[in-house]
This record gives structure tokens, C-alpha cells and sequence, in this order.
């Protein structure tokens, strides 16, 4: 591809006056397109971008172009240690998304949200969270229908306080996001009940 647009901006530079670059540009840029969205359903950023740029070369593609959007979103999501969870990017560890880092412990509803908004994302909603737990097996817990022991930190009367984020290599969810079962509780954005001021 990367040859052909080298090939057309050359022509074009050399028979500017030539009907047939329009045409050849809509068809280039047809194929690029479909290359940058090839790239993005693989989780390949650094591709989605170089193609954009491509694509850039040319005519300039508009900061709320659907495919630009997107694909800085994956990069931010990909540099920020997310991982994608259907449509939604969800940080692999717990709060301050760094493995073996101490969870982020005695904040409220409000300070959690500012926490996510500070960092450029936004707290997940109740089904966006349950999605990264239960993935496509749809089961009660990341791996499976069953509570596994000692799978996960959870809370006993031995436990003082949170480990450290990641510590439990086997309590991962399918998308690999961990420590969603036990270690310190985890906020959402929906409301306990319907138009209820609880979370």
C-alpha cells in the first residue's frame, strides 16, 4: 500500500493535471481505511496510527473522524496498561494500575471518580465491570462457575489489609484483568437501584 501512495504522490507531482489521481486517490484511500480498521480489530495501535498517517498524506483526516478516534483511544487505553473488554478499555490492576503496586484502599464514591476522570478514563458502570469478570463464559467468577480457595485474596480474619495488585497470578479474568474477585472493593458509576443516590 505504502508503495502505491508513493507511486500516486509521485505521478501526481509529475502530471499534476492528470483526471485520473482523483480517482486513484478515492480508491487508495478506500484501501487504507479498511487497513486502519483491519488494524484497530486486532488491538494494533501503533498500525492504526501509522495508517492513519498514510492516510493523512492524502488529505488530512479530521481529529473526530471515527477511525482517528478510535485508534487514539486504543493507544491511550494500550500506553495506560488497559485492556480491552468489548466495546471498553479496563485497567488490568487495581487502582493506581500497576502490578504489585498497593491497591488504592478508603476512598468514597466521589473521590473514585475523580481519581478515573484525573487519569483521563472513567469509572466503569456496574455491566462493564461484570463483563470483565465474567467474559464470554458468562460464569459467576473469571474462570469458571466455582469459588476456587486460594485462588484470589479474600478477606478472613488473617487478612489485615489489601495485597499488592497482581499478587495472585491465577485470579485473572478472560480479558486479563486481575484481582476482580476479592482484595479491595471496586466502585461502579450505576446506581444501587434505579435513580437511587447509592453506588
Amino acid at each position: 500500500m505504502e508503495a502505491a501512495l508513493e507511486a500516486l504522490l509521485a505521478g501526481e507531482a509529475s502530471f499534476p493535471q492528470r483526471a485520473e489521481w482523483q480517482a486513484l486517490r478515492g480508491r487508495l484511500g478506500s484501501a487504507l481505511r479498511l487497513e486502519v480498521r483491519a488494524a484497530l480489530d486486532r488491538d494494533d495501535a501503533e498500525g492504526a496510527l501509522a495508517k492513519l498517517a498514510s492516510l493523512g498524506r492524502l488529505a488530512p483526516v479530521a481529529k473526530d473522524d471515527a477511525l482517528a478516534v478510535e485508534a487514539q483511544r486504543l493507544s491511550f487505553a494500550q500506553h495506560n496498561g488497559m485492556v480491552h473488554v468489548g466495546k471498553v478499555f479496563i485497567d488490568r490492576y487495581e487502582h493506581p494500575n500497576r502490578a504489585g503496586a498497593q491497591p488504592t484502599v478508603d476512598v468514597d464514591w466521589a473521590d473514585a471518580v475523580k481519581l478515573c476522570e484525573t487519569a483521563g478514563k472513567h469509572l466503569c458502570s456496574e455491566l462493564e465491570w461484570e463483563q470483565a469478570c465474567r467474559g464470554a463464559l458468562g460464569a459467576a467468577y473469571p474462570w469458571g462457575a466455582d469459588l476456587e480457595k486460594g485462588r484470589c485474596v479474600v478477606k478472613d480474619k488473617k487478612t489485615k489489609r489489601a495485597a499488592a495488585a497482581g499478587v495472585k497470578p491465577k485470579c485473572v479474568g478472560p480479558a486479563g484483568v486481575f484481582d476482580l474477585v476479592g482484595n479491595v472493593a471496586e466502585w461502579t458509576s450505576s446506581p444501587l437501584k434505579e435513580d437511587a443516590p447509592q453506588r
